[in-house]
């Protein structure tokens, strides 16, 4: 290893890289205006609702973990699926009502399948412990 990276480090960041990569397919999905062109084509034609959309992302992201440790890949992308929900519920402004009522309803979902979580290696149940607490804590201060 040299020495002369001039305030950088010569470690490559993976786990940053590939959360850049989720976080930019987390985006686009649950952008504003794709939410609500999903909600708008069922009235011509489209059979992909909104509510499958967001029953697959959070089965994907979270179902596959309950029963194993989560590694920290998962970890990241499973904490970064809960924050753009509670961005979606959070902002009146850009998000319609359905959109905002499916995020809370798999936020919600979400904490009942981490709350009945307890087993794991304690990476693991910390991560479970960090998801509910941000889940918990975004929505008491929304009530």
């Amino acid at each position: 290893r040299l020495w002369n990276f001039y305030g950088e480090t010569e470690d490559p960041k993976i786990h940053e890289w590939l959360l850049a990569l989720q976080r930019g397919v987390l985006t686009h999905l649950l952008h504003p205006n794709v939410m609500t062109r999903i909600t708008d084509s069922r009235l011509y034609g489209n059979e992909y609702a909104l509510t499958d959309l967001m029953a697959d992302l959070t089965d994907t992201i979270f179902a596959e973990d309950l029963r194993r440790d989560v590694n920290t890949f998962r970890q990241n992308l499973q904490l970064e699926y809960v924050s753009k929900l509670i961005d979606v519920v959070s902002d009146d402004d850009d998000y319609d009502y359905p959109s905002q009522s499916i995020a809370l309803y798999h936020l919600r979902t979400i904490e009942e399948m981490m709350d009945g979580r307890r087993r794991g290696d304690i990476e693991t149940q910390a991560h479970t412990d960090n998801v509910l607490y941000v889940i918990r804590r975004a929505l008491d201060s929304d009530a």
